[in-house]
């Protein structure tokens, strides 16, 4: 029998090399479109979480009572009647709110300079929205005073700071967050966050050969909430 030549093994290997090129292509190009897919649902998610606790919070708080920072405080400090099991209490005869916690809102880091502010939205490293539930005296109604030295990370408990529940991390991609009272109702606060998630923050299975800018997922929410708890 004949055997093969040596072109005719060389033209089978380029051609078998072309189809594995192909194929590699056909699978680095599925595997960044289901990335980009992946990314943008998880974004979509935790923006839909946070939009979810503010709403509720927001509209079981207490208006007189709410503390509120605007643009570059990025923080929320809301009445709450939640006792330690995690049920809303009512007076029986009256129907108001039995407040007994804090709930607290804020992204971190913080700035370093004033634990107020919060950190710029251009500094490289990322923000968090944290939400955490402190007890205080059960059934009174006053502003939190010195909220800014709750400003933690969750893994970080402040002396005497007693939870309901864990504190949670509702975002870890948060780029900026605007809570303002509305204009036309004083009774109504407008949320505005804005969620910004790169799909390279994660490990990629495949080499990078794309900008920083790509692949990134960007969320903007917008809601107004009303308060049912004015104290009118």
């Amino acid at each position: 029998m004949r055997g093969h030549s040596v072109i005719e093994l060389m033209l089978t290997i380029i051609i078998f090399s072309i189809f594995l090129l192909a194929l590699t292509a056909i699978f680095s190009t599925g595997l960044k479109s289901w990335n980009l897919v992946q990314n943008k649902t998880e974004t979509q998610q935790e923006g839909s979480l946070c939009l979810n606790f503010f709403r509720k919070d927001l509209s079981l708080t207490d208006r007189n009572t709410a503390d509120i920072g605007g643009k570059g405080y990025e923080y929320a400090i809301l009445q709450s009647a939640m006792n330690d099991k995690g049920v809303m209490e009512y007076d029986g005869s009256t129907g108001d709110p039995k407040w007994q916690a804090y709930i607290l809102y804020y992204t971190f880091p913080r700035n370093s300079s004033d634990v107020k502010l919060s950190m710029d939205p251009n500094d490289p490293a990322r923000k968090k929205l944290i939400r955490k539930i402190i007890k205080h005296a059960p059934f009174t109604n006053k502003k939190l005073t010195d909220f800014e030295l709750y400003f933690k990370d969750i893994k970080d408990t402040p002396m005497g700071e007693e939870h309901i529940g864990k504190p949670k991390v509702l975002s870890p991609h948060i780029y900026e967050m605007d809570l303002s009272v509305n204009p036309d109702n004083q009774n109504a606060i407008d949320i505005n966050i804005i969620i910004s998630k790169s799909m390279i923050e994660d490990r990629l299975s495949y080499e990078k050969n794309f900008s920083d800018s790509k692949g990134k997922e960007k969320m903007i929410i917008k809601n107004t909430v009303m308060i049912k708890n004015t104290g009118q």
